[in-house]
């Protein structure tokens, strides 16, 4: 379980953010870039300059304050009545597998300042996929809390959806 950014450009370097909740894979993807693996993208090769750790969420009466920094993905859904409650079933869900969880007795309310912005909606018949960048407030369980900062909101997370950062 993890997510990642998009490329940010910025004086002829690139940033790319990768979280995980998962530490094995971050040391193991962190020293195959020391031990001198590279990247390539568009034919350039990519060196690592610097690795740096996310700051640790800031919890103020059991909410946290995110901003996405690549979309969040909800896939194949009939209707979106109540985007919270989308996004909470799916968080509880990952978190579950990935934990090896039955059940799970966590919670997590979530709540935006504004409209939702930056919403596109692609129709598929029946289905639609639906991507969201917002500004979102969790409240609720700190374990929740924390693994959605750590491996993203929403489907694919793998695929760089659902990233969040510190609002």
């Amino acid at each position: 379980f993890y997510t990642f950014s998009a490329f940010r450009i910025e004086r002829k370097a690139i940033s790319v953010i990768v979280s995980s909740v998962d530490e094995i894979f971050l040391r193991s993807l962190v020293s195959a870039f020391v031990m001198g693996e590279s990247i390539y993208f568009n034919n350039c090769k990519l060196e690592l300059d610097k690795v740096e750790f996310l700051e640790k969420i800031p919890l103020i009466n059991g909410e946290a304050s995110f901003i996405t920094i690549s979309p969040i993905f909800l896939s194949d859904c009939l209707v979106i009545d109540n985007l919270g409650d989308i996004l909470e079933d799916i968080l509880i869900k990952n978190f579950c597998e990935y934990f090896n969880l039955e059940t799970c007795r966590f919670y997590c309310d979530f709540y935006s300042r504004h409209d939702h912005y930056g919403t596109y909606i692609e129709d598929k018949g029946l289905f639609k996929d639906y991507y969201y960048n917002i500004d979102i407030v969790m409240k609720g369980s700190p374990e929740l809390i924390a693994f959605a900062y750590d491996v993203g909101l929403g489907n694919n997370n793998h695929h760089g959806f659902g990233m969040l950062d510190i609002y």
